[in-house]
């Protein structure tokens, strides 16, 4: 197992480096076929190759990852692959390196595999827009989903999530003059700075209120 971790954190795959990311997913997918016995198939799309794997038969399980990390090309030669004290470390081991690793050494100890996907994408760190879709698919074909990410403090098993976004926020101004009536102005880089502050409240107030703390939600306000 350790010697699959390093292989795989040795590659360096950040999210959107495309060319590190094809060479990333066929090492992964041989990964697969040594320890699995079948091929596994090389999806791809404008940020990289996803990579899905199947055993066979009618889908009922998928074991959803990703080969992608938030770690830039260079990152490796600052924080080498080490084993310490029992530790694990370098670019990408806890999230979510380690999790594929595990999942393929699972899966090799069931003789029968019929029924269980795999599905790698190569977008996940950066929103998984390309790979959505197909997420969503083969989900729905299997009906239940194990996702491999890491687990939360003290090692519990993770069971939801909150979720996640992305959102435009335009800010028009209104042109004045600065000395003769500046009262009839809006800055919108003034107005912008305090949306910045009224944005960053809303992740904060969300995590107080999963781990039991009540507090009002910041609210946006647009003039």
């Amino acid at each position: 197992m350790l010697d699959d971790l390093r292989t795989l954190v040795e590659i360096e795959s950040p999210s959107l480096d495309v060319e590190a990311l094809e060479a990333s997913a066929p090492v992964l997918a041989d990964m697969i076929e040594r320890h699995l016995g079948r091929p596994a198939e090389l999806i791809a799309s404008p940020v990289g190759p996803h990579v899905h794997w199947t055993g066979g038969g009618e889908p009922r399980v998928l074991l959803l990852g990703h080969h992608d990390t938030v770690f830039p090309i260079g990152a490796l030669a600052d924080r080498p692959f080490e084993i310490s004290d029992g530790r694990a470390t370098g670019p990408g081991v806890f999230d979510m390196l380690g999790g594929i690793v595990q999942a393929l050494h699972g899966l090799a100890t069931i003789d029968d595999l019929s029924g269980v996907e795999l599905l790698f994408s190569s977008d996940e760190e950066v929103g998984s827009y390309e790979s959505r879709a197909l997420i969503e698919d083969r989900a729905r074909a299997c009906g239940v989903v194990l996702v491999l990410e890491p687990s939360a403090d003290g090692g519990v098993l993770k069971t939801g999530r909150k979720g996640c976004g992305t959102f435009e926020v335009v800010v028009r101004g209104r042109a004045a003059h600065a000395g003769l009536e500046p009262e009839n102005g809006v800055n919108a880089l003034v107005e912008a700075s305090r949306l910045v502050l009224e944005i960053d409240g809303l992740g904060i107030g969300s995590r107080l209120h999963s781990v039991g703390f009540s507090q009002p939600m910041p609210m946006l306000l647009w003039k």
